[in-house]
């Protein structure tokens, strides 16, 4: 069993780099009943600088210690097994988030020239933190989603969107947003909801058109802001240089970020 799972992932990392057409990076994959654990088992050293609650989550990455070490993707045992339980291939999406993430903070430490990726982890980056949030859930819904459809583009798909997914996703980011007051903690949640919609529209845009999601957008007008920015710089490269525009934006809504 174990053998077959290693293998099925194994093509999974591939089909995510040739999806992709990227360059296949050397990274570990870990199941996990304890993602903390296993993550201060990895780096004991940041054990000490995680000092308030360790969120939830389905799935992280551990940077290494060497800027050419591996990275390891650590999913959450039990919230897989669920998923397989029943017929669900979120994990599928969950993998390809944090590859994408693996792939987003290897190259932005070389942007940095950075003496490791500790430093990318700082406070002081956390525009970079945000933005990658954003591409890792368009990357990792965008391909959970072929696994799903033949034809991804197919507008038949549509009314299940609308009637059901957006209104969850939209109770979902607002329940999240509303459970703190921890001004990180909700933006990242609204990054992720616009990731997925950035997907959405790139499947469907003669539904999902600028009007529709002004519209949908407009009640917080810093959430059309942060979506027009993030949609317009889905590449490092051309956001890395306008990062104090993004923090503009944030700034709208949480001053103390």
């Amino acid at each position: 069993m174990e053998n077959k799972l290693s293998e099925l992932i194994n093509q999974i990392v591939a089909d995510y780099f040739h999806f992709y057409n990227c360059e296949p990076i050397n990274l570990s994959i870990i199941f996990s009943d304890d993602i903390w654990k296993t993550y201060f088992e990895i780096r004991p050293d940041h054990r000490s600088k995680r000092t308030e609650q360790l969120p939830s989550f389905n799935g992280t990455i551990a940077a290494p210690l060497e800027l050419d070490g591996t990275f390891t993707v650590i999913v959450d045992n039990q919230y897989f097994l669920s998923e397989v339980k029943n017929n669900r291939l979120s994990w599928i999406g969950t993998i390809a988030h944090e590859i994408t993430h693996v792939r987003d903070y290897k190259e932005y430490a070389q942007m940095l020239s950075a003496a490791s990726y500790d430093e990318v982890l700082t406070a002081e980056h956390r525009m970079f933190q945000l933005w990658t949030e954003f591409n890792a859930k368009r990357h990792g819904y965008y391909f959970l989603r072929k696994y799903y459809f033949d034809d991804m583009t197919d507008p038949a798909q549509i009314p299940d969107i609308i009637n059901t997914e957006l209104p969850g996703q939209i109770s979902f980011m607002s329940n999240e947003y509303s459970s703190t007051s921890d001004g990180w903690h909700q933006i990242y949640t609204v990054s992720q909801f616009l990731g997925r919609l950035a997907v959405w529209e790139d499947l469907f845009p003669t539904y999902f058109t600028a009007d529709y999601i002004a519209r949908l957008l407009t009640p917080n007008p810093w959430m059309l802001d942060l979506y027009e920015y993030l949609n317009k710089h889905r590449e490092l490269k051309t956001a890395i240089n306008s990062f104090s525009e993004l923090h503009e934006i944030a700034l709208q809504n949480f001053p103390g970020i």
